[in-house]
């Protein structure tokens, strides 16, 4: 199995996986630095991207600027509570790197569903639950950095469900058309999963 340790393997089968969907617009959540969103902007001809930490945003906003992108927009937000209704529909939501910092990603999941036929998920998962957590098993990853930490969650802790009940939290918030593409068991900080859902 390919270990997931390069950001390059990542876009390579991000656009591999999705070569067939329409790419007009594209939603992403939490861009951080903005590196994914510049290849986003590349592949799309819009890119909306929801950031809720100002220095991520300013960091994002300087290296697409530097790199001659003009097709993006830039909202801040908390990606759990945002008011999506505002931003329209698009083709996709870039849903990686974000899922595994939440709470509740049952919750951010069905938020998301009305927003595009299609969602990219790249997330962390456990082998074995040791909680259940309305009706999903899975276990507690504590986010210690806070919001100094700028690729951390905004919660103190999140909830990390097993693979199992991933596809449970798939099922029950409208994304049951999904497919794994992508298994990386020995990433680092633990196992991590692709999937291309459709609702």
């Amino acid at each position: 199995m390919t270990r997931f340790n390069t950001y390059e393997h990542h876009v390579l089968r991000f656009r591999e996986v999705t070569r067939d969907q329409p790419r007009d617009r594209v939603l992403e959540l939490g861009p951080f630095e903005g590196k994914i969103t510049y290849d986003l902007c590349e592949i799309y001809k819009e890119v909306v991207a929801i950031e809720y930490r100002s220095e991520n945003i300013r960091r994002t906003e300087k290296g697409l600027r530097e790199g001659g992108r003009t097709n993006w927009r830039i909202v801040q937000g908390d990606v759990t509570q945002f008011d999506y209704s505002q931003l329209g529909t698009f083709d996709l939501v870039y849903n990686s790197g974000v899922l595994y910092h939440v709470p509740e990603p049952w919750k951010l999941l069905s938020l998301l569903n009305p927003l595009a036929p299609a969602m990219w998920v790249c997330t962390h998962i456990v082998r074995e639950g040791s909680e259940n957590l309305q009706g999903y098993d899975g276990g507690w990853w504590n986010e210690h950095g806070g919001l100094a930490d700028l690729m951390g969650g905004l919660s103190p802790k999140s909830f990390w469900p097993t693979q199992a009940s991933l596809h449970k939290m798939f099922m029950d918030t409208g994304w049951g058309d999904f497919t794994q593409v992508g298994d990386y068991p020995d990433c680092d900080n633990g196992w991590r999963v692709q999937y291309l859902c459709k609702n």
